[in-house]
């Protein structure tokens, strides 16, 4: 058995319902029903009795309950006293989030504090277009990378740990025509070119798009391709058109209106993660931005010190 099993075990069982745990990991709903019926034939028992459309533990899962509950429990205390053994030693995190992002504060915060407090510990933060965010998280050359949740695929692989929420924004030239409409409101979008990019093949730019664009009531009819976000921004720049971007995404050169829509953004692990800093920085930015009773990303406009993290683009 796995601990993968175990924990969504102890998940559907807190919840009674596969489905929602199902969405809370990004993964399908036969995926969870697997791991389950998994462990109950390696244990040789029913853990859950399933009536109707409902289901409930049974007399042996909650025995089992009962158990695998304080066993997660020691094993998250011990390797919290691994991940602080470690934090004094020379080790390196790698970060990844997407190009032409800003660093949202929660995260700045901590890699300051990090590098304060755990001078050992060396952080990287590498800019990657989303397809190759995920690759180079499967590959390990990233342990943690910053992503849209309704972008995420359906995928064992990975844990999300919610962040917070960035607004849906419409970017164009400070000299588009629409900067000279008074009153601008979002209908007065809906003949517009809309730029979107290909990410790597990844049509995500324009599923998001089109999304947006139904949301506000039109569907868009309009559209210049660009090879990468980057691309799409100077096109924005040039007056080609309009994009849609996000507030985290440097936008200082553009002109911006706001959509009052959101998407959901979560710090994404691999489940086998073996680097025994993840977890306590995981934690620690996810603190910060509890803390800040705000569940938007509020991002800071510097850049970090240098020798402190060094930004690369790929």
């Amino acid at each position: 058995m796995t601990t993968l099993q175990i924990d969504f075990f102890l998940q559907v069982a807190q919840t009674q319902n596969i489905s929602q745990v199902a969405r809370d990991n990004y993964i399908s709903q036969p995926a969870v029903s697997s791991h389950v019926r998994n462990l109950e034939e390696e244990l040789g028992v029913t853990l859950f009795e399933r009536i109707n459309k409902s289901i409930r533990l049974t007399t042996e899962g909650h025995i089992y309950y009962q158990l695998f509950s304080k066993f997660m429990d020691e094993l998250a205390n011990v390797k919290k006293q691994l991940d602080s053994n470690f934090l004094e030693q020379e080790c390196e995190l790698h970060l990844g989030i997407p190009s032409s992002w800003h660093i949202c504060t929660a995260i700045y915060e901590t890699v300051q504090s990090f590098a304060k407090n755990h001078p050992n510990v060396h952080i990287s933060i590498n800019a990657y277009s989303f397809k190759s965010l995920l690759s180079a998280l499967r590959r390990g050359k990233l342990d943690i990378i910053v992503y849209i949740d309704a972008l995420l695929e359906d995928n064992t692989q990975f844990t999300a740990y919610p962040l917070g929420q960035v607004e849906r924004i419409f970017a164009y030239s400070p000299s588009y025509h629409l900067c000279a409409k008074k009153n601008l409101t979002v209908w007065d979008f809906k003949d517009e070119c809309f730029i979107y990019h290909i990410d790597d093949g990844f049509d995500l730019s324009r599923i998001l798009l089109m999304d947006t664009c139904r949301h506000c009531g039109f569907d868009p009819y309009k559209f210049h391709t660009s090879p990468n976000t980057d691309s799409m921004l100077l096109e924005a720049q040039q007056g080609i058109g309009v994009a849609l971007l996000n507030d985290m995404v440097r936008t200082s050169d553009l002109e911006c209106f706001a959509l009052d829509m959101y998407s959901d953004i979560s710090l994404i692990v691999r489940k086998n993660n073996n680097n025994p800093i993840t977890s306590a920085f995981i934690n620690k930015v996810l603190f910060r931005q509890s803390s800040s009773a705000n569940p938007k990303i509020v991002c800071p406009q510097i850049q970090l010190k240098h020798g402190l993290n060094e930004l690369k683009r790929e």
